[in-house]
């Protein structure tokens, strides 16, 4: 699995953006749910401590979708890895029968003439 970089990340949460928000005073970006009950409780702004004058939060659309493209590749990433291991483990267990059947040393010497085995 890649890490996601840290502009994919909320400054409060530290996980993947959901439903990301600007802060339109400041121009930081924040998980909805997250800058919605700091600001129940403060009138500052999470990353900068700023004393806001304005709450006004606008939904980050480039933001969702850049989140949504690094979680579809992370989804395509795990089908590549899990189709991997199970190749691994169909030419390990080829690799045994040849050598069970004798014919290991034979199939490598293939392999190193550029043949196929």
């Amino acid at each position: 699995m890649l890490e996601p970089p840290p502009s994919l990340l909320c400054p409060v949460t530290l996980a993947v953006f959901a439903d990301p928000v600007v802060l339109v005073e400041t121009g930081h970006s924040f998980e909805r749910a997250a800058i919605e009950r700091h600001l129940s409780r403060f009138n500052t702004c999470p990353a900068t401590l700023l004393t806001l004058q304005d709450k006004t939060l606008v939904v980050n659309h480039q933001l969702r979708k850049a989140c949504q493209e690094f979680q579809e590749t992370q989804k395509h990433l795990v089908r590549i890895q899990s189709a991997l291991r199970t190749a691994l483990v169909a030419l390990l267990h080829c690799s045994l029968r040849h050598r069970e059947m004798g014919l290991w040393d034979e199939a490598i010497a293939r392999c190193n003439e550029g043949k196929s085995p």
